[in-house]
């Protein structure tokens, strides 16, 4: 099974009240992956977002565009392993 935590700030983490849900396979009706659920922690995700925004949009397009194409090539890399979490 997968768990997910939130990322909120940099920081992984579970949610601040213990809160998950499940998200079960729909052939074995096991758990495949439990996440943190972020009720309790919506203002923290957001103000953590609003805070580092302003970076964000400071930074040039170019550099933008360069860390966004880094992130799709890691996703990219990483396909074998996301279809072997969806099958599994």
């Amino acid at each position: 099974m997968f768990d997910s935590l939130l990322m909120i700030d940099d920081k992984a983490a579970k949610a601040s009240d213990g809160a998950t849900f499940d998200r079960l396979d729909p052939i074995s009706a096991e758990v495949a992956t439990r996440a943190a659920a972020a009720v309790a922690d919506v203002v923290a995700a957001c103000n953590a977002a609003a805070a580092a925004f302003a970076g964000w949009a400071a930074t040039p397009p170019s550099e933008r565009r360069a860390l966004l194409n880094k992130a799709a090539d890691l996703l990219v890399e990483r396909t074998p392993d996301f279809v072997t979490a969806m099958t599994v």
